[in-house]
């Protein structure tokens, strides 16, 4: 394959490819761990976290909610059709009821 590209070796492909100033950074990386290692301190973050509760879905974006489904009346999308919702909104609404 570097034949084909015209390269007689990989060291050659990569000196035409990448940058000098970015081959020639030195990385500065934390020594190697194990798996288990890993593990034990992706936990202990996560012990560390304290979620708060989810907004997602309750309206509490910067956003418009129309009065028929603040009021939770509309209960089919003839209703909805009729107050006026966006027809692309309509899905949206369906799927938040089944959840």
């Amino acid at each position: 394959m570097l034949a084909r590209l015209g390269y007689a070796s990989l060291e050659e492909l990569m000196t035409a490819a990448i940058p000098p100033a970015i081959r020639s950074a030195s990385l500065k990386l934390p020594a190697a761990v194990s798996e288990a290692e890993v593990a034990a301190e992706l936990r202990a973050l996560a012990a560390a976290n304290n979620p708060g509760e989810s907004m997602i879905g309750l309206g509490y974006a910067p956003t418009i909610t129309p009065a028929v489904i603040r009021r939770n009346r509309a209960s089919t999308v003839e209703a909805l059709q009729q107050s006026g919702v966006d027809k692309y909104d309509i899905p949206a609404f369906l799927r938040k009821q089944a959840d």
